[in-house]
């Protein structure tokens, strides 16, 4: 079971960390901040931008840059306390306990 002191707080991710952890032999996981940039709604406006937890899981033995696209799952969740909760839920959702 993956708990909350493991995945590490909001600060981490704005800082541009990046967390990957799991098994050496599968599953694999990462989690890092996205930032979505959205064009103008109308001439000359500001561009907005949005940020989510991205969360990978994979079952693979390699690293995540060398694991090929269509291995890796992907899920994304609002940054903020509750999307950290729904990360944890959802890794241990899709991890099984050994």
């Amino acid at each position: 079971m993956i708990t909350g002191d493991v995945i590490f707080d909001l600060p981490f991710y704005n800082a541009k960390g990046i967390l990957t952890g799991g098994d050496i032999y599968g599953p694999r996981y990462r989690i890092a901040k996205l930032t979505v940039e959205h064009e103008p709604v109308e001439e000359g406006g500001e561009t907005t931008s949005e940020n989510f937890f991205e969360v990978c899981i994979w079952h693979a033995s390699t690293c995540y840059e060398k694991t090929p696209e269509e291995q890796i799952t992907r899920k994304t969740f609002p940054f903020d306390a509750e999307g950290r909760e729904a990360v944890l839920a959802w890794l241990n959702e899709q991890i099984p306990e050994r």
